[in-house]
């Protein structure tokens, strides 16, 4: 059974949340043949706090030029 880690910004919708999971479980059911059933996808929506960029914390108000100049 393939399982299959997505790790996502906080902020995501719950509409787009279900998507992308659709969207993975056909597609890699597409490629591999694999049943649906059988395909686990797991969603982490992390909040900003927790994540950088760059070495640039994503909560850094500066974040997008910051992240930028490494």
């Amino acid at each position: 059974m393939p399982i299959i880690n997505i790790d996502a910004r906080e902020g995501t919708s719950d509409e787009q949340t279900q998507e992308l999971l659709t969207e993975v479980t056909e597609t890699v059911h597409r490629v591999t043949s694999i049943p649906r059933d059988k395909i686990l996808v797991l969603f982490h929506a992390n909040p900003v706090k927790y994540w950088a960029q760059g070495g640039v914390l994503a909560s850094d108000p500066d974040f997008l030029e910051k992240s930028r100049q490494h």
